[in-house]
C-alpha cells in the first residue's frame, strides 16, 4: 500500500522511514522521508539484532512479475518463520532456509479446511500439516516449535472459537488473537 508507507515517512519524522520491499513496490513509494531498499528473494539485511532473509512466497500479486515474500528472521533469542500470504512453501524456499531450526513459525491458515479455491495463493490446515511433517523430517522444526495460525478466513473457518481452538489444538497449533504477544 504505497499511500500508507508514505504516510507512515510523513514529513515530521526525524529520521527517514526505511523500507524493504520488491523493486516494483519500491517503485511506487512517493515521499522524500522514505529510502527504499529493493529486495529479491535471498536477500539478507539485518534490523538491530535481527538477522532476515527475504523468502519467496507463493503468492500472486496485482502485478504478475513482482515476488511477494516471507521472511525469515533470526535473532539470538530464537529463529522464527513468517508465512502469511503464501501457499505451498517452494523447494527455493526450504533451501534459503537451509538447517536453520525455527523455533516458531507464523503461518497463513486461511481456510480451516481443504477444498477451498483459495489453496493456490494461501494455506488449509491439511497444507500446513503436510510442510510441518516436511519441516520436522528435514530437521527445521522440532517438539519444542511453535506454530501460531494467521490469516485466518472470517467465512473459511468456524463460527465458533471453541471449534477454531479444537481445530488449532488437534494441530499443536496456537491461534492468533488481536493483542497476543508471544516471546522466543
Amino acid at each position: 500500500n504505497p499511500a500508507l508507507v508514505t504516510a507512515l515517512a510523513g514529513h515530521s519524522r526525524k529520521h527517514p522511514l526505511n523500507f524493504r520491499g520488491s523493486p516494483q513496490a519500491c517503485a511506487l513509494v512517493e515521499s522524500p522521508n522514505c529510502i527504499c531498499h529493493p529486495l529479491t528473494a535471498g536477500d539478507r539485511f539485518s534490523i538491530g539484532k535481527f538477522q532476515l532473509t527475504a523468502l519467496p512466497a507463493s503468492h500472486v500479486l496485482n502485478t504478475p512479475d513482482e515476488e511477494a515474500f516471507h521472511y525469515l528472521v533470526e535473532s539470538p533469542e530464537g529463529n522464527f518463520l513468517y508465512e502469511l500470504d503464501g501457499a505451498w512453501m517452494t523447494s527455493r524456499e526450504h533451501r534459503l532456509i537451509g538447517g536453520t531450526h525455527i523455533d516458531l513459525v507464523v503461518w497463513d491458515a486461511t481456510m480451516s479446511a481443504p477444498g477451498d479455491w483459495r489453496i493456490f495463493d494461501h494455506c488449509d490446515v491439511s497444507m500446513i500439516r503436510t510442510m510441518r511433517a516436511a519441516l520436522t523430517q528435514s530437521g527445521n522444526l522440532d517438539a519444542s516449535s511453535r506454530i501460531v495460525f494467521n490469516h485466518r478466513g472470517r467465512t473459511l473457518w468456524p463460527e465458533d472459537e471453541a471449534g477454531q481452538e479444537a481445530i488449532a489444538a488437534r494441530e499443536h497449533a496456537i491461534i492468533a488473537r488481536d493483542g497476543m504477544r508471544i516471546s522466543l
